[in-house]
Formats: structure tokens, sequence, C-alpha cells
């Protein structure tokens, strides 16, 4: 057996759900491709039992809700907190008993704790896997402890990039790997010239409604140039908490009308082909798919450098723009500079879908195939 052609394997990804997500998403992408070349595939959700994926699946992945999430029963209701994690780590023993993998990858900083727990005494193998930055993703003191103490005994610790794999101490890096996530094609792999797109233009964003994503930043940004613009408008894709915050936001004098929030969507894909720029203001990212959809759909992208994530993906000046992170200015300053220039714009998308040569599912799934035979 090789690197390049593996004999198939059983493998089970333990997550929390299918929903809206990056870390959904990469899930999705891996757990497509493992199947389609005859790997036996298992999801397994801890949320209720029936509740679809969000993202398509192959219909050889088998999807398992654990319904987890839910009342633990009499026996362990009593403990509160306690009792639901012990409900947790049990139903995902049990998933584990049920499809037999050789190789189990759990996403998420607390369904990695439970999953690790969950396979002691098991002999499967867990890779565990990180999709933010852990040094700014606070996930409370109780937790911080179980998953330091948790990454000392798993298979292996994928994280998404080398500042990520800082954060944790010596004896979890010498464990741990940097593995990027896999960008998969977009359905047409074409590029048109955003000076040939009629006369209304587009700014795009999207992601969960949180503190995190930065959309008020983007929303004071925009607001600072749209003036200057008017034939530019501002989507933002998603949904969460922050919605109706940023709804009242964007009625301010200068955005009423310029702005547009049209919910959640399941083709991306569609969306960035429409639109003329995309712009990621987030605070702090892991390795975000959405940015790399941007660029392989061929749009030329805006990005604040946050400490790990879109330095690892945007080569400044060639397939996008870095911004210090949280400069409100200086992103109203390239936004300003690339809605007044196509020529600036078509330079970028031309270089953009080269993400797909650097971090594509065929080269991304290799470098799991070397892990995979390491491990085992």
């Amino acid at each position: 057996m090789t690197a390049s052609t593996p004999e198939p394997r059983r493998i089970l990804l333990i997550i929390h759900a299918m929903s809206a997500g990056g870390a959904e998403r990469v899930c999705s992408v891996l757990a497509n491709a493992w199947a389609a070349r005859g790997d036996v595939v298992t999801i397994a959700t801890l949320s209720a039992p029936g509740e679809p994926s969000f993202f398509p699946l192959d219909a050889a992945v088998t999807q398992v809700s654990l319904g987890a999430d839910g009342d633990p029963g009499p026996a362990l209701r009593a403990l509160g907190a306690v009792g639901r994690n012990v409900a947790r780590i049990r139903a995902i023993r049990r998933a584990m008993r049920d499809a037999r993998p050789d190789i189990a990858l759990s996403f998420m900083d607390v369904t990695n704790v439970l999953t690790i727990i969950a396979s002691q005494g098991t002999g499967i193998p867990v890779i565990a896997t990180e999709h933010i930055d852990p040094s700014q993703h606070d996930i409370g003191a109780l937790w911080t402890t179980l998953r330091r103490r948790a990454y000392s005994h798993v298979a292996r610790l994928a994280v998404l990039s080398d500042r990520a794999l800082d954060y944790f101490p010596a004896d979890i890096r010498r464990r741990s790997i940097v593995m990027p996530n896999p960008i998969g094609l977009p359905p047409a792999r074409q590029q048109a010239s955003c000076s040939g797109r009629g006369n209304a233009r587009t700014v795009v964003a999207m992601g969960r409604m949180t503190s995190q994503k930065g959309f008020d930043l983007l929303l004071d940004a925009f607001a600072l140039v749209a003036g200057a613009h008017p034939e530019w408008s501002l989507e933002i894709w998603g949904e969460g908490p922050l919605r109706a915050e940023l709804e009242l936001r964007a009625q301010a004098p200068d955005l009423a009308g310029r702005v547009r929030f049209p919910g959640t969507t399941n083709d991306a894909y569609g969306v960035l082909r429409a639109a003329d720029l995309y712009v990621l203001s987030s605070r702090y990212e892991g390795f975000p798919m959405v940015l790399c959809e941007a660029m392989a759909s061929g749009l030329p992208v805006i990005s604040f450098d946050c400490r790990t994530g879109p330095r690892e993906i945007i080569r400044d000046g060639v397939d996008g723009v870095l911004v210090p992170p949280e400069d409100v200015g200086g992103l109203a300053a390239q936004l300003n500079r690339l809605m007044a220039d196509a020529r600036s714009r078509d330079d970028l998308a031309r270089r953009a879908p080269e993400i797909c040569d650097r971090f594509g599912v065929t080269r991304v799934l290799a470098r799991w195939d070397d892990l995979f035979q390491e491990i085992l």
C-alpha cells in the first residue's frame, strides 16, 4: 500500500452537528472525498436524530445522529452539565463500537475532548482537529484544562497553521501536525471579468453573525466609502445572534439601502460567482473556507490579517490584499481602491484560483493518507 493508492479504510468523523459552519464544511469535503474513492465513511453528530446535513453528502456516506444534546435521562439529569457530557461520551463510544473504524477524526475543541475520553480502552486512534485560533477562542477554564490533558493522549492533533500550533505546550506539539483545509473546485471554474458585469457592483461577506466575524467593522468601513461609489452594494450572508444589531447599524444614513442580509445559503459558490469583491472582516480565524472558496471562484479578496488563517491563504498583493487586524480605516482604503479600479480587481482575480492548486482536495488528501499510514 502507498499513500497515493491507499487500501479502503473505515473512517469515523465525529462533530457536534452538520450545520452551516467552516468545520462542518471541511467535514463534508473530507467525507465525500474519502467515500468517493471507496473508504467506508460514517459521520456521527451529537445533534438530534433526523437533523440533516447543511452541506450535501455523498450517498455512500453514512450520517448517524446520536441525539446526545438533549435530556441525558433520569440517571444523569441531576448531575446537570456533567450528566449531559457523560451521556455524550457514552453516545460517542457507542458510535465507535457500531462503526468499528480503523481511525476516528473529531472536530472542534469540546467534541475533541469528549471523543478522546470516549476512545479510551477501545484501541481506536483518534485525530483531534482544531478549526479556530485557540489563543483567541475562549472555551472556559475547565474545558481548556480538559483539552490540555486530553490532547496529551491523542494519536495526533491536527491544526491549521504554525501559529496555531505555537499555542500548545511542547509535549502536545510533538504529537501534532499542521494540516490545511481542503478546497474543492467550484462547479464551474470560470472567471468573469469584473469590468464586464454591468454597472451594479457587489461586495460580499459570509459567516455566522457573531463578534468573531467582525461584520460591524465591515459596515463601518463600507460606510466610509459608500458615498464615493454609489453603484456598489454590500451583501452579508449568514445568520446569528447579532443579526438584529447589524441590521439596525445598516440603517444609518450613510448605509441606508446599500446593505442586504439575504440569510444563509448552501450554494456559496453561486453567490460568490455573482459578486465582484469578497471581504473577510474577522477578528480571528482558523483557516477560513469561505475565503478560499471566494478565491477559487475567481474573486478579488480583502482580508484582515488575523493571527492565523488569512496569511496562510492570501499572497498579499498577488491574489488578494491583507489589511492590519481590525483596522477599519485600512480596510476602507483598500475597499475604496479596488472598488474604483476594475483592472486591479481583475489582476487579483486572475491569480486567485491558484488556491485550488495549493490546497486542492487531492493534494490535502495525500497528506491525510500519509498521516493515516504513519498512525496505523
